[in-house]
Parts: C-alpha cells; sequence; structure tokens
C-alpha cells in the first residue's frame, strides 16, 4: 500500500478557508497481487452489500464481547468523505 499527502491549491485553500482538519489532499494506491476472476464479482458484490445491510443495520456497532474501539479511531460520523477512484495498472 502507498500513500501521498499533497498540499492543496491555493483556490481550493480559498473555498476550504474555515475548514479545520488539515488542508491536504490524500490519495492510496493498493496493489492487488491475488486479483480474483470477473465472474466472482457478482458473488463478490452481493457479499459486500451483506456487510453494508449489517453495519447499517447495527449502527456500526461492534458485536457483544467485540474488544471496544480504539480512542484514536474516529467514529463513522466524524470521518470525512472519501471518493475511492479505481485504476488498472
Amino acid at each position: 500500500m502507498k500513500a501521498h499527502l499533497h498540499p492543496l491549491s491555493s483556490s481550493s485553500l480559498r473555498r476550504l478557508r474555515d475548514f479545520r482538519p488539515s488542508p491536504f489532499s490524500s490519495s492510496v494506491s493498493i496493489l492487488d497481487l491475488d486479483p480474483k476472476p470477473f465472474d466472482s464479482i457478482p458473488r463478490q458484490l452481493r457479499l459486500d452489500q451483506k456487510i453494508v445491510s449489517c453495519y447499517l443495520r447495527t449502527g456500526g456497532a461492534l458485536p457483544k464481547g467485540s474488544r471496544p474501539q480504539h480512542p484514536s479511531i474516529l467514529s463513522a460520523a466524524d470521518r470525512e468523505e472519501c471518493t475511492l477512484l479505481f485504476h488498472p495498472m
């Protein structure tokens, strides 16, 4: 995994004057060393939808008996929105 932090342009900074978090854009590059065949995408989508459905139903709560969330980890409400862009390599 590779992560980059880039300072925002001055035009972006003007739009974000009152924005409290650090004015950086970030990106993460992930290289999948074990790519799955395309015909498994529908199955993976169904599994992902189950995970998201469970998360939304429980409000992101951990199952009983599991370890509590580390205090430095942001809750879903505290996270910034992000966009995932997939680039073939």
